[in-house]
């Protein structure tokens, strides 16, 4: 009876310690990056594990309320499920809902590994792969937390801790060695064509509008100009500039970066370095007969001044450069007329680039498209001066340009209109450029002389195909097909019966020659020219002969607007319907048509056609105005031209049709 009392009473013992027993979490590893330097440059490497033992299972929800109790943010992770071993890359996904009140939105989630920075995702649905194999085997704590656009950050992040096996019990080292691409070989007689852009690699939506445009631009060499969102980490390279083809990595084999100032966000780029194999800070190579020159413009982090290493290595590498055409790119442009500023800092390398005859600068960092005018080493227009183009409107957003610049000669901010990749075809004399955005459209073009090419002299091909049409008595329609150059086609000169009739860009190839007579027989030829003035032979002529004039000729309205007593200062130019007299108001409307087509006949009768949409027993009345200056955009009550004398009125008017 005593022994069955003993084992009774170490039972509810044994019960009680297991009842109230709870494991505790102890000290983790950083999990943070750990630089090492090497002779073959900078190597990552990523610690983790835990020393003691695992957290109990943990709520995958968690709940938030901002101070103004305005409403509550509920975080939930569906994947990976807490307490699972993970190997591999594996899939982390979380949900997001508010409730209690009007969401503000969601600007970004942030992710967490043991409470270092993981990975910033600013796209819904919010999910990412985790590359576990960047960190050694353990236990980790992964943590998520939302920003809302009114600024509010969710104080409880969502937690779930998992365990990392892949058999890696040391941190990984990456011993591996960048060798800058050379780029793909071209197709026989076509143009080596190299894509630029920056500012891109964020996950969003925009940012894979670039990068399929830039696939379908079809490269043989594609260069990064830096900042991979939102702290170049290594899951953010991993997910956002992409890995094994995905986005931005489907160029990989052929593509030679340079660094952003977002890549230092967390601290020494370690991302950056181990991403791109230890590629160097700076590193120079050659391609299709250019020179490329890649360098760190992070002023803070790496020297760019006179007296740098990274100046000394570029001065020794432009005096040993035998290559005609060179090429420079850095993150940072000392010329910049949006929100983040010039570079003063690269003033020294700007003025050694100049004296050494480099052609072309890429900058990204504005998020934004600007080409600036050839300039001197200080910073003076030059025909002989470096031609720098701002290229960051890769996807992570743009920026408004606030300023404005003589020197400027194209720059666009429009949302989305700017998103876009500069092209380059270079040739052995030059380059032609092109910006083109996501939807394929070319806003800007043009060519680059390559400064120590020598004069060109080689002249264009004849242009083809030229057709003539005359598609009214006073109208004809001419078509050719493209000319080619070493420098590119700057632009076409047409000419009408051997006399010049008009100059085109070279981007053009078609034009309307409005200037012709009824019945009467023309004859066309078209040629190309380039940058240094070079003609081709003219084309194979086109011959057409107009119609005779007819009885009548219908013309559109050029200008239209209408006006309000009431609102004097008020213009209503984006109408698409008029409003005419009313008993309260004096409104009225004003009409400008542009007469063409006439070929010198004399005007026998005018006839005006309005389509109603109200019945009046008033009708429309027609006046002169003497006045033909006015703008649809600008005109209001108080501006606009005097009514004179009236023409002719409608009478009474039926709704819904045509009154002449």
């Amino acid at each position: 009876m005593i022994l069955r009392r003993f084992v009774y009473i170490m039972i509810i013992v044994i019960l009680l310690f297991v009842l109230t027993y709870q494991p505790v979490l102890t000290t983790y590893a950083a999990g943070l990056p750990l630089p090492r330097q090497s002779q073959s440059g900078n190597v990552l490497s990523l610690a983790g594990g835990v020393i003691g033992t695992a957290a109990s299972a943990t709520d995958p929800c968690t709940t938030s309320t901002p101070p103004s109790g305005a409403y509550s943010v509920t975080l939930c992770f569906t994947s990976p499920l807490d307490g699972s071993t993970v190997s591999g890359n594996a899939a982390v996904n979380i949900s997001i809902s508010v409730a209690g009140g009007t969401s503000p939105g969601v600007q970004r989630m942030v992710f967490y590994l043991n409470g270092a920075y993981l990975l910033t995702d600013y796209q819904s649905a919010y999910s990412f792969t985790l590359p576990t194999t960047k960190w050694k085997d353990g236990y980790y704590s992964l943590q998520a937390e939302a920003l809302m656009r009114d600024g509010y950050t969710t104080v409880s992040r969502a937690t779930r801790m998992i365990t990392f096996n892949n058999g890696i019990t040391n941190p990984p080292v990456n011993n591996q060695n960048f060798t800058p691409s050379t780029g793909s070989t071209p197709a026989i007689g076509a143009p080596f064509i190299v894509a630029a852009a920056g500012d891109g690699a964020s996950g969003e939506v925009n940012a894979v509008k670039v990068s399929n445009l830039i696939g379908s631009l079809n490269p043989n060499l594609f260069l990064y100009l830096g900042d991979v969102y939102e702290k170049g980490s290594v899951s953010e390279f991993f997910n956002w500039y992409g890995a094994n083809g995905t986005n931005f990595s489907a160029f990989k084999p052929i593509t030679d970066p340079t660094i952003g100032n977002h890549e230092y966000s967390s601290g020494g780029a370690q991302a950056y370095f181990d991403y791109w194999n230890n590629i160097p800070n700076y590193y120079s190579y050659n391609a299709n007969g250019w020179h490329f020159i890649s360098l760190n413009s992070n002023a803070t982090k790496i020297g760019v001044s006179a007296s740098s290493g990274q100046y000394q290595w570029l001065s020794q590498d432009l005096a040993n450069n035998a290559q005609a055409c060179t090429i420079v790119y850095y993150h940072h442009p000392l010329f910049n007329i949006g929100p983040e500023g010039a570079t003063p800092a690269m003033a020294d390398i700007w003025a050694l680039m100049a004296a050494n005859g480099v052609s072309i600068v890429i900058n990204g960092h504005d998020h934004d498209y600007q080409r600036w005018v050839p300039l001197d080493g200080t910073g003076q227009p030059s025909l002989t001066g470096i031609t720098e183009f701002v290229a960051g409107g890769a996807g992570h957003g743009l920026q408004t340009i606030l300023n404005s610049d003589s020197r400027v000669a194209y720059s666009i901010d429009k949302n989305p209109t700017a998103f876009g990749a500069l092209k380059l075809a270079l040739n052995s004399t030059g380059a032609t450029f092109s910006y083109v955005n996501y939807t394929g459209t070319i806003l800007d073009s043009g060519t680059i002389p390559c400064l120590k090419a020598g004069a060109d002299t080689q002249a264009p091909s004849v242009p083809g195909s030229l057709t003539a049409s005359a598609s009214s008595a006073t109208r004809v329609n001419l078509s050719w097909s493209a000319a080619t150059d070493n420098t590119g086609i700057f632009g076409y000169t047409i000419y009408r019966d051997g006399a010049t009739l008009a100059a085109v860009s070279g981007t053009m190839l078609t034009y309307a020659d409005t200037s012709v007579l009824p019945g009467t027989l023309y004859m066309y030829t078209v040629d190309a020219f380039d940058a240094a003035g070079n003609h081709s032979a003219k084309s194979i002529p086109a011959s057409v002969t107009t119609p005779g004039l007819p009885a009548s000729l219908s013309l559109a309205v050029q200008a239209d607007t209408y006006v309000n007593s009431v609102s004097p200062g008020s213009n209503y130019g984006s109408a698409t319907v008029f409003r005419l007299l009313t008993t309260s108001s004096d409104l009225h409307a004003y009409l400008r048509f542009s007469v063409q087509g006439l070929a010198g006949s004399p005007v026998v009768r005018a006839r005006l056609r309005v389509y109603t949409t109200t019945n009046s027993s008033v009708g429309i009345s027609a006046l002169r105005v003497a006045d033909n200056t006015w703008n649809e955009t600008t005109v209001n009550y108080s501006s606009a031209p005097t009514l004179g004398s009236p023409i002719a009125s409608s009478g009474p008017i039926t709704a819904n049709s045509w009154v002449t």
